[in-house]
């Protein structure tokens, strides 16, 4: 195979990619119909370096396509993205249910393969359509609580599928929402409570038959003591996959910013809803497994460690509170050349605050940043 470096004019913004795009190593970043959504984007990826493979005419094997396995955490998480656009795009589509299994599928293999990762992408992307990537985000949260638990394949797609189309009645209406600066309207908040019926009804006259599917966009703003939405339900009228939805979409609200407002910190958002909201709204043995196994810093959070450092979480850890940092900005303000691994164990490197997404206005490369991540996992610096 002859490789070719790729140009910036190679590649359309918002145009299906017309072959596979390979690192300088070899490796599938990107799938032929991937859809690079902005300019931002296009440049991150040109500097990382972007490769075409073309079939040497010496190469008697012929060129074997790449399987969706090989492709990273969140180039996978980026497809799903794509995929769930270009469904939404087309309101009658009739073969709704098979797409969105597909893109469960792609969310399964991203947390199979790398989970931080999948969730660190999550956060750091940028100018992505957040009735979209909310629900791609909530569907990544309970895809890990429910393998956590213990929940088969078949078992976790419906629930994941149900986190893909919860807000299938509001969508338009959701983005609205997140650019208005003032309190929704008396037509809108009607819109805000009617949503789950309409959700149910699109799903319904789009072929979706699987009830537990059904009752889960139903139910995800139920609340234990019976103060949601849309029917006031209580405790076991409530099924638990709504019950862990609910979870996941407040807490995933919480940390995403608006246009008029940062992001809650995410250590904040974990504790306000174990804290707070455990014992009367949520379900607390799902609070309780959500909080320990997520921690108390997301993946893909900017924080400053207490040696002036600014990093990003790039792992959990293995306690809650102390999770793997890789630190992107020196003391001194200015851009490492490479990332360089930060354990929060160690005094110098505890993390003493988080930090606004928006406020690391620097390009980050995720797949140095993870594969860094991956070469120095098991080595304190």
């Amino acid at each position: 195979m002859i490789r070719t470096r790729a140009a910036e004019t190679d590649i359309g913004i918002g145009i299906p990619l017309d072959r596979d795009v390979y690192n300088e190593k070899g490796v599938l970043l990107l799938r032929k119909g991937y859809i690079v959504q902005t300019q931002t984007q296009l440049t991150t990826l040109i500097k990382q370096g972007l490769y075409f493979l073309t079939k040497d005419t010496s190469d008697k094997s012929g060129h074997v396509a790449p399987k969706t396995d090989e492709l990273l955490s969140f180039v996978l998480v980026d497809e799903a993205y794509a995929a769930l656009v270009s469904l939404y795009s087309c309101t009658s589509a009739n073969d709704l249910p098979s797409r969105i299994l597909k893109i469960c599928d792609f969310l399964n293999l991203a947390v199979k393969k790398d989970a931080d990762m999948a969730l660190g992408g999550i956060l750091l992307q940028k100018n992505a359509k957040y009735s979209i990537i909310h629900q791609i985000h909530c569907a990544l949260l309970c895809e890990i609580i429910l393998k956590r638990l213990g929940h088969t394949d078949q078992e976790r797609s419906t629930v994941i599928a149900a986190a893909l189309t919860m807000n299938i009645g509001m969508l338009g209406l959701q983005d609205f929402l997140f650019f208005q600066h003032k309190q929704p309207s008396g037509d809108q908040r009607k819109g805000i409570l009617n949503h789950p019926y309409r959700g149910v009804e699109i799903l319904r006259h789009m072929g979706v038959t699987d009830q537990l599917w059904l009752d889960a966009v139903l139910q995800h703003h139920e609340l234990l003591d019976g103060s949601g939405y849309p029917r006031g339900l209580r405790a076991d009228d409530i099924c638990r996959a709504a019950r862990l939805l609910a979870i996941a979409d407040v807490y995933g609200a919480k940390i995403f910013p608006r246009s008029y407002r940062p992001p809650l910190p995410a250590n904040t958002a974990a504790r306000q809803i174990f804290l707070k909201e455990r014992e009367y709204i949520f379900d607390s043995e799902l609070v309780d497994i959500f909080v320990k196994e997520l921690g108390i810093y997301h993946p893909g959070c900017f924080v400053r460690l207490t040696n002036g450092e600014i990093g990003i979480i790039t792992r959990r850890g293995g306690k809650i509170h102390l999770p793997i940092v890789h630190s992107v900005v020196g003391a001194n303000g200015m851009p490492l050349p490479e990332p360089k691994l930060r354990v929060a164990s160690s005094a110098d490197f505890t993390v003493k605050e988080l930090l606004d997404t928006q406020e690391g206005n620097f390009n980050i490369n995720i797949y140095r940043l993870w594969q860094h991540d991956k070469r120095l996992a098991t080595r304190e610096t």
